[in-house]
């Protein structure tokens, strides 16, 4: 291997091999720990603190709405149909990521594409929490309480489940 770059020098060829190794090495480690019930259950209360903390940033949000003063806004119809629309949609679709997620989980067997399927779908159930803030400011109607519930719902709807954990960390034989 010959290089005509100053930064090739046998020295960082040396480190780039030490590194590939260090990260085989590490890949191994992570494999055999991910089978591990121990760590399945870590990962699983982790899920919970996450899924338990954007619940309750929906509730917070909420709470702001019996607090926070509205500001005097005219009624606008087609600004509160287009945030309901796309504060549902996005609900809804959070399903979608969330089941490929946990299919390429199980196969590919790597449980933390099970916790990154899981924060997806609460980051986007939480969009309609966010939109629902975002009409008790602009809006007068009460549009706002729907997209708190339609958060909440989809929320309740990915409960954290052991079993995704499980069958991407164990080989069903």
């Amino acid at each position: 291997q010959t290089c005509a770059l100053p930064i090739c020098s046998k020295r960082s060829w040396r480190r780039a091999e030490a590194s590939r190794d260090f990260q085989e090495r590490n890949a191994l480690w992570m494999q055999s720990n991910a089978r591990n019930p121990a760590t399945i259950e870590t990962r699983y209360r982790g899920l919970l603190i996450v899924w338990l903390a954007i619940l309750a940033s929906v509730g917070v949000f909420f709470a702001l709405t019996l607090f926070l003063p509205r500001q005097a806004q005219a009624e606008n119809a087609s600004l509160v149909w287009i945030l309901c629309a796309v504060g549902t949609f996005v609900a809804v679709i959070s399903f979608v990521p969330k089941q490929q997620m946990l299919r390429q989980a199980e196969a590919q067997q790597q449980p933390r594409l099970v916790t990154t399927g899981y924060i997806i779908a609460f980051a986007l159930s939480e969009t309609a929490g966010v939109l629902g803030m975002m009409l008790y400011m602009l809006t007068p109607g009460w549009a706002y309480l729907l997209m708190f519930f339609v958060s909440a719902l989809f929320m309740f709807l990915h409960f954290p489940r052991r079993q995704h954990l499980a069958a991407a960390s164990f080989r069903n034989q």
